[in-house]
Order: structure tokens, then C-alpha cells, then sequence
């Protein structure tokens, strides 16, 4: 079907992983060919999978975006992406390859054996109360679906985070919808687990860039493997290019505290629409600048290894560590992590920026990468980096706090 309107009848959406080889993309040489006719044979497994998942719930229309959007055509990818939030936002639902990401030629199902997803439970008599309980992994959807490939990628994070429901195909089905999450092991909903959507995300999303701000605590710190090259500021994720953009996020069941706040954002595009390329733009923070030299990385000493314990991590974006030997850098602490009640030993995690100056005291900065400190349970940590921790716990009433642009 080819409309210019938004189908009125009910469809499913697709999120699958791209691969070079065994996917039919629909180009101008044969979009002729394929408003006629799609041969089932022509598509890979997964594919087919969910042609056939559709067919089962009675669903005619089924969205797949290298089959919906001419491959080799700039003006239609521009037309279609600036749409591309409705698509997933009004779908019946969304069905995730999760699994097929790890095997791309293996489709939506796998063989297993239904004993490995069944819950394990146990009668336990302790004095003298008896009970029939069940164990469960606490980071059970947390490990099989949040660090999956596929959910770490930049755009599987946007459609995942617009859809009404999801379904996960994976080692087992999980799904989820605004209000629950469940997998086959857990069908009521999973023990003790947050909502995805947990932070109250407004559904009607803005219209225009100008509307559009952003609160640093709920879009967490994201960093990326591998940058090879940068066409949108460099502190979003969205029109990077390159095939992986990985999203971390802070373990579940902690409790977060905001150290720095977006006070105003300007994101320019070429069209001037939310979803279309963007070109560049800034945020301006309110934060605790403060300077950090990285080039004492390889010192065991400084990195807290000789005694057992470590007290920070880090990742860069585009440069590499020789690039910041006997440079001294900018960092901004973000947000705090407190997960001492899944684990004592890492009780504060600070969540940090790290920037470096664009022009001699300037208030303008870039994003190269980012810097977890951590507070170990016996409480040390090497003196470089105190400040941050001293600056996360003073109370927000009392925190000195710079204006910064980043860019």
C-alpha cells in the first residue's frame, strides 16, 4: 500500500537490525515491482516471521522501513524521517527482533527448551511458616532486553520509547505497554521491576525544535563505542553516522539526584523539522565545572586497582588517551546513582560530562566522552576527583554553579 495519509486501519511496525547482505530494500529501480507484488521467498527470515505474526492476529499492514522508505532517494528518507515518530507512535504495536540482531539470518523464533523459562519455585517451611515461593533474577529484563545490541542503539531507543506496546522476540517473549512489562517466565508483570516509561514521558511530542527541551535526568548519560563521524552537536545521540550508537543507562532499582540542569536548547536542521538532520545546535547547562587530567590513566595507584577496589570508569568519544596526555580537561557532573539497595559495595556512582574548551575562557564546550566516579564502600577515592564527589553531596541549596554552552 502506498498513501500519503496515515493508514486508518490497524498495522505493526518492525524493529530489526540492518545487515549488508539479506534484506530487500526498496529502491527506485524496483518500487514498480514491489507495489505489485512482494514475494514472501525474496524476504529474509525475520521478515517473513513477522509477515506471518501479522497474518496470525489478523493485522493486513505491516511496516518495515527499508521496504516503506526508496533506499537510494535523499528527498524521500528526508520526507519520510520527519514522519517517522508518527509511524511508531500510532502503530498497533511494535514487534523487536531482538534476538535475530545476535544471528541475522535466524529470524523472530529460536529453538529451546520450555523447563529453561519456566519460574523456579520452591515450598519452604521457616519456623513453622509454610509458603510456596518463586525465585527470580532481579535484572532479569535489565540484562535480556536492555543490554541487548539491538536496544542499544540510538534509533531502536527512539522507537522503542514511541510505540504504544512492544514485543520483544528474544531467548523468550517479553512485552510491554505504558503501564506493565511481562515476559513468558513472568506473564503478570516482572517481580519488583520498573516501568519502562517510569518517568512520566509527555505522548504528545513537540512540533517544532524551539519547543523541545530536555532534563538531563531523565535522558540518563549516553556514550558511544565508536565515532567515526559527527553531524549533529555533541551531546545527542540521533544523526550520528555510523551503524551502532550504544545507550547506558544507570542500573535499575537506585535512586537518582540531578547535579546540573538544562536551562535552554537550540537545535538547527535542514528542513527545520523536529525529525529531520540535524545540523547543529547547543544546550545551556547550569552546572559544577571543574578541570580533570586524564593522562594518569595507566598509574594503579591513581585508578584505586592496587587496593581492590576502583573508583572511577571511563569511555571517550573521539579522541584517544594519547590525544590527552598532559591535557587538562573539563568535567561536568551530571546526576548521582545511589544503588546501594541492590549493592553495597557500589553504593554512589556521579554520572559525569566530560568537555573540552573551544576557545580560551570561553563558556563554550564539546562533549568527548564521559566519567563514572565512583564512591567504594569503605569510602575512598583518589584526590583528583574528590571535588565531584564533595560537590555531589552538598545540598543543592549551597552548590556554586556555572553557565556553560555545549555544543
Amino acid at each position: 500500500m502506498s498513501s500519503p495519509q496515515m493508514p486508518s486501519s490497524l498495522y505493526i511496525a518492525l524493529t530489526h537490525r540492518w545487515t549488508p547482505e539479506g534484506i530487500l530494500r526498496l529502491t527506485k529501480a524496483n518500487i514498480g515491482d514491489l507495489l505489485r507484488r512482494i514475494p514472501l521467498e525474496d524476504l529474509s527470515p525475520t521478515f517473513q516471521h513477522a509477515v506471518q505474526f501479522c497474518r496470525g492476529l489478523g493485522i493486513r499492514y505491516l511496516w518495515i522501513d527499508s521496504l516503506c522508505i526508496i533506499q537510494d532517494s535523499k528527498s524521500d528518507w528526508r520526507k519520510e524521517s520527519s514522519s517517522m515518530g508518527k509511524v511508531y507512535e500510532y502503530s498497533f504495536c511494535n514487534i523487536a527482533a531482538t534476538l535475530a540482531s545476535q544471528r541475522p539470518m535466524g529470524g523472530l523464533y529460536c529453538v529451546r527448551d520450555p523447563d529453561l523459562i519456566t519460574p523456579y519455585t520452591a515450598n519452604i517451611n521457616w519456623r513453622g511458616h509454610k509458603a510456596l515461593y518463586i525465585f527470580f533474577e532481579h535484572d532479569h529484563w535489565f540484562k535480556s532486553l536492555t543490554r541487548s545490541s539491538l536496544n542499544r542503539r540510538g534509533w531502536i531507543f527512539q522507537e522503542r520509547l514511541l510505540s504504544p506496546r512492544t514485543l520483544h522476540f528474544s531467548s523468550q517473549l517479553f512485552w510491554e505497554c505504558r503501564t506493565i512489562r511481562a515476559c513468558e517466565t513472568y506473564p503478570s508483570s516482572l517481580p519488583s521491576e520498573p516501568v519502562f516509561l517510569g518517568n512520566d514521558i509527555d505522548q504528545d511530542f513537540p512540533t517544532s525544535i524551539k519547543s523541545w527541551r530536555s532534563d538531563l535526568q531523565q535522558d540518563h548519560v549516553v556514550h558511544w563505542d565508536l565515532l567515526v563521524q559527527m553531524f549533529c552537536p555533541s551531546w545527542t545521540w540521533a544523526s550520528l553516522d555510523f551503524e551502532a550508537a550504544n545507550i547506558e543507562t544507570p542500573d535499575p532499582g537506585g535512586v537518582e539526584r540531578l547535579l546540573a540542569e538544562v536551562v535552554d536548547a537550540e537545535i538547527e536542521s535542514d528542513t527545520g523539522q523536529l525529525y529531520s538532520n540535524v545540523t547543529g545546535g547547543y544546550i545551556i547547562v547550569l552546572g559544577r565545572l571543574g578541570q580533570v587530567k586524564l593522562s594518569d590513566l595507566a598509574d594503579p595507584e591513581w585508578r584505586g586497582d592496587r587496593g581492590g577496589h576502583y573508583t572511577f570508569e571511563y569511555s571517550l568519544d573521539a579522541k584517544d588517551e594519547q590525544s590527552l596526555a598532559n591535557e587538562e580537561q573539563y568535567c561536568l557532573p551530571i546526576l548521582t546513582h545511589d544503588g546501594a539497595n541492590r549493592n553495597p559495595f557500589r553504593s554512589l556512582e556521579v554520572h559525569c560530562l566530560l568537555l573540552e574548551q573551544l576557545e580560551p575562557d570561553s563558556i563554550a564546550f564539546r562533549r568527548f566522552g564521559r566519567l563514572q566516579v565512583l564512591l567504594d564502600w569503605v569510602g575512598e577515592i583518589v584526590q583528583p576527583l574528590r571535588w565531584i564527589t564533595d560537590f555531589a553531596r552538598e545540598e543543592p541549596q549551597t552548590r556554586h554553579r556555572d553557565l556553560l554552552m555545549i555544543y
